[in-house]
Formats: structure tokens, C-alpha cells, sequence
């Protein structure tokens, strides 16, 4: 197999911080390269990982979680956090496209295990509690996405029961669907169910529901969707909905996320960033058949969105480049060259979006430290 060639010569690495929280991007197709990026920034930062999410092609797991227990376990035990791998083969090629973190530094948290394995982190610090899920997985596979979906949300629910949590608390949700074209419509009804019955929607209201990615990705194991979460509490952060300027509400065409969620504390300002597409403020998506446009509308929209708490699309990192299979990478550089630079820098991941007419998602958070 040909590996996807890749513009970033060297391992880019991104580090973002709010407080005691360091959010790190590493773009490599090279797994020990990424991984021994990641450990130098780790152990630079004293940060022990709560949150990873790993994008490469399926035939790249063994040489992925090889580089990993390698390099990582020079300074960690990497079984001590969830890493949630998904099927993302570099937009024009295959091999890996790049990993994310969330690490902590200045604190201790908390592992949280169920049944040995590693499922998340608790972090307790004075006015705030943060609890961190990743993987998450119907425990068994089920040949309806639909079943799995809801067991999918069981399991978390579980979970964050276990913690002390509740869903009401979650600011930002990452959901990756195997073959997403042929069920969202399924899971947005699954999701819409759930928090239904979790009284985070109603008739009159739908104020309650996370940032969320939902994106084509197909985990290892034969599971065909799975989650990751951050959720939030206590008298010293305060968590809202961010409206988007140039799009209606998701929840207006049935997909319940807010399109982003702004968590302040007093370290500063996160923005979580929705998956972002080029989308109309009736809902419609725009510029049929054009990437370069849809690349374009949607920086736009992201820069509008986050623009409302004094930052910009040049602010944004954290972020995951989503190109529709077929799609050509290289207009999308083009158009990051001219309007954002900052993200030319991120994984570039090929994957289906919620709609067969759109070509391109992005998303991503954006940090005002204080």
C-alpha cells in the first residue's frame, strides 16, 4: 500500500491551552513520528493524557498501536486512557492522518475503568468538575446501527452515571457513524429520542443539547458508531450555546447539537466548534457540486460563529479537515492558504458528511486564555 503523500514535511504539532487543560494536534502519516511528537509535548508539559482520538486507515492499526505503546510508553502507560481509533484515511491516499489530545497538566485526575478497561478521567479542581468519556461503544455488535446507536447512548449514560455525571453537563460530543449516508436519518431519530427522555429537548426548547461532530468513521472492531464526550459543572465555569450568525439552529432539520458551546472559567474562554458545513440559515446546503465554495461558506460561518466572542477563523485549532471521498485536498489547501492558515496544519481526513450534496466539514475549538 502507497501512503497518501502529505504536505507537512515534519510532524505539525499544535498545542492550545486553557488552565490546567492542554488540547494537542499532531498531523504526521508516520505513526512513530506522531507519537514521538506527542510524547516530547507531553512530557514538556507534565500532562497525562484523559482523551485521544486516532484517525488512520484500518490496514495502519497494528503500525499505529505499535507506534504508540513505543513511543507513549516511554513516559506513560498508554492503557491508562481511552483512545478512540477511527477508520480516517489521509484525504487522497491511505495510511495515518493525524491524532488528537486532551491532556492534563497542574492536576491529578482520576481514571475512570469499567471492567479493567480505561474509559475516561475525572478532574476535580475548586469550582469545577470535568469528566472526560472516550470510546464509547454498544458493548456488543449488532447488525441494525440503529440497535447499536441506542446501546451506544445506553453505555454512556451508564457511564456517566458511574462518574457522578449527567448529559445534561456534556458541552461537546465527538460521534463517528460507519457508512453514515445509508442512517443518519436513523440515528438523529435515536438521538432525538434520548434526550427527549433526558427532558434536554421539549416542545419549546432545545437549549440543552452539546456541540457535536457527527462524521462518516468506521471504529476497528466491527462497531459502527462511537463517542466521545467532555461534560462540565460547578459554580466556577459557566456553559452556553453559541447561535450561528449565518445558519438556523441544527435542531431546526432534526439533528440535535448546538453549533458550538462556549465554556468559560476563569483561565479563559473555550469555544467547542460543531462540525461545520456549508449549510444556509434555512438549513439548505449551498454551492452544489462546488468544494472550493463550500470550503469557503464554511470558514465563513466558523469566523462569523466564534467571531461573536472576539476571536476568529485563524484563531480555530483543535481541528479535523473533512473531504468528501473523491474530493481534491489540494483545493481545499488553497482556499486554507488564502483565508486560514492556521489550518493547513491539522489532519486532513477523507470521510462522507451527513449529506451526500456536501463535500467538506470542519471542526474544531478556539481558546481565549486569560
Amino acid at each position: 500500500m502507497d501512503k497518501a503523500e502529505n504536505t507537512v514535511q515534519e510532524p505539525a504539532v499544535l498545542e492550545a491551552r486553557v488552565g490546567d487543560l492542554l488540547y494537542l494536534t499532531v498531523t504526521a502519516s508516520d505513526p512513530e513520528a506522531a507519537y514521538r511528537s506527542a510524547a516530547d509535548a507531553l512530557a514538556e508539559a507534565g500532562a497525562t493524557p484523559v482523551l485521544e482520538r486516532i484517525f488512520a486507515s484500518l490496514g495502519y492499526r497494528q503500525d499505529v498501536r505499535a507506534a504508540r505503546q513505543a513511543e507513549l510508553g516511554r513516559i506513560l502507560d498508554p492503557a491508562s486512557w481511552p483512545a478512540t481509533y477511527i477508520q480516517g484515511n489521509p484525504a487522497g491516499g491511505i495510511g495515518m492522518a493525524g491524532l488528537h489530545m486532551v491532556a492534563v497538566s497542574g492536576a491529578n485526575p482520576t481514571p475512570v475503568r469499567d471492567g479493567g478497561r480505561a474509559v475516561g478521567a475525572i478532574l476535580e479542581q475548586p469550582g469545577i468538575r470535568r469528566v472526560f468519556l472516550g470510546n464509547l461503544q454498544s458493548p456488543e455488535v449488532l447488525p441494525d446501527p440503529a440497535a447499536q446507536a441506542r446501546e451506544m447512548y445506553a453505555e454512556t449514560l451508564r457511564l456517566l452515571d458511574i462518574t457522578g455525571s449527567d448529559f445534561k453537563l456534556v458541552a461537546r460530543t465527538w460521534i463517528y457513524l460507519s457508512d453514515i449516508l445509508s442512517w443518519y436519518g436513523e440515528f438523529n431519530k435515536v438521538r432525538t429520542k434520548v434526550f427527549r427522555d433526558l427532558a434536554l429537548i421539549s416542545d419549546t426548547s432545545n437549549s440543552n443539547v452539546p456541540a457535536s461532530t457527527g462524521i462518516e468513521g468506521t471504529p476497528p472492531d466491527g462497531s459502527l458508531c462511537a463517542m466521545d464526550l467532555i461534560a462540565v459543572e460547578g459554580p466556577g465555569i459557566e456553559m452556553r450555546p453559541l447561535d450561528s450568525p449565518r445558519q438556523c439552529g441544527a435542531t431546526k432539520y432534526g439533528s440535535m447539537f448546538a453549533r458550538a458551546m462556549l465554556v468559560s472559567e476563569a483561565a479563559g474562554d473555550t469555544v467547542y466548534v460543531s462540525g461545520t458545513a456549508a449549510i444556509d440559515d434555512a438549513g439548505c446546503t449551498v454551492l452544489l457540486g462546488d468544494l472550493e465554495g463550500q470550503a469557503r461558506h464554511t470558514l465563513d460561518t466558523i469566523d462569523a460563529l466564534i467571531g461573536q466572542v472576539g476571536l476568529s477563523i485563524r484563531d480555530l485549532t483543535g481541528a479535523t479537515v473533512f473531504i468528501k471521498r473523491g474530493g481534491d485536498p489540494e483545493v481545499v489547501r488553497q482556499v486554507f492558504e488564502e483565508v486560514a492558515p492556521n489550518l493547513l496544519r491539522m489532519p486532513f481526513v477523507e470521510a462522507d458528511v451527513c449529506r451526500d450534496d456536501l463535500l467538506f466539514e470542519v471542526d474544531g475549538m478556539a481558546v481565549k486564555p486569560r
